[in-house]
């Protein structure tokens, strides 16, 4: 695999390895296996809505990649899903955006505007062996109409997953939700774009820029349970898993979760193309889940590197 994403490939080889190799599937299983000295005891502290679904948190550093790790999770758990007999994997995914200047940024990446090459074409992600058997359709969030015979990849912002009928009284609203849009079409492409969402076995959501993801109580987890419960009503399956991706994560606490971390000195003077550290984390028993701690600062440590060579005094 090519240099620039080696780096990503470590973040998503952890998952891959706490799934297939460990088989760990929740949070009570997490902080058993990891939780230190008192890890059982702690594990049965856990509710069942804590344990509902697997989420699992990325950190990672503004510009380090996150988009091409979601890219290597669609592609590992829609081909597992496929090949592998009895796969617990999903072939339909959600990404959320916090609002319409990441979904746009997004869009870009895996539905180009004018149907130019997507994320899964530029990048070596698919063994040309199995590029026959690829059959993903992107939906937009206003294009929550039709169906498609392979896997489906939803792209929406937060907003459009609200269900009106669940409301707060309190008319909770975000200014991470963007400018006004028409509300009747809205409504009617939300409802039409959770019904299309629920109608799948098995649904991995990743919520990108997951800072505002902290508070089980928001608005935005309302949203995502409401989507696993109406998949379990609907086809007796649920969510598989959801990634949060964010550099600034935070506890259920609103802490900011940084178990470890480097000086930029430190990195530059070693000549560091990254600085990375996965560590896994169960101590907080919250719906965070396990903390995969990823410092994936690739370019710009060596575009650092180089304007600290520059500008040093000789000597």
């Amino acid at each position: 695999m090519p240099e620039p994403l080696t780096i990503r490939a470590e973040a998503l080889e952890t998952l891959i390895y706490l799934t297939e190799v460990r088989k760990l599937e929740s949070l009570s299983q997490l902080i058993a296996e990891f939780g230190g000295t008192y890890a059982e005891t702690a594990a049965l502290g856990v509710t069942d809505e804590e344990d509902a679904w697997s989420r699992y948190a990325f950190k990672m550093a503004t510009g380090s990649g996150k988009t091409k790790v979601m890219s290597l999770g669609i592609v590992w758990s829609y081909f597992h899903a496929l090949r592998e007999s009895d796969s617990p994997m999903a072939k339909h995914f959600v990404i959320i955006a916090p609002n319409l200047t990441v979904f746009e940024r997004l869009k870009e990446d895996f539905k180009p505007e004018g149907g130019g090459p997507d994320i899964f074409d530029r990048d070596p992600l698919i063994p040309a062996e199995w590029r026959g058997d690829w059959n993903l359709t992107t939906v937009l969030q206003d294009e929550a109409g039709g169906v498609t015979t392979g896997g489906t990849l939803y792209l929406t912002n937060i907003h459009r997953l609200f269900d009106n009928a669940r409301k707060r009284e309190s008319g909770q609203t975000f200014d991470w939700m963007g400018p006004a849009v028409s509300k009747a079409t809205a409504l009617d492409t939300a409802a039409a774009l959770r019904d299309r969402i629920t109608s799948h076995q098995r649904v991995m959501v990743m919520n990108d820029e997951a800072h505002h993801v902290w508070d089980p109580d928001s608005a935005w987890n309302e949203a995502i349970k409401f989507l696993h419960e109406t998949i379990q009503k609907r086809t007796a399956g649920g969510l598989l898993a959801q990634l949060d991706f964010s550099a600034t994560p935070k506890d259920n606490k609103a802490n900011y979760f940084i178990p470890c971390n480097r000086s930029l000195e430190t990195a530059l003077v070693e000549q560091c193309n990254r600085a990375a550290d996965v560590a896994a984390f169960a101590k907080n028993a919250g719906p965070q889940s396990l903390r995969i701690d990823y410092l994936a600062q690739g370019t710009w440590i060596q575009g650092l590197n180089r304007l600290w060579q520059a500008t040093r005094k000789p000597g």
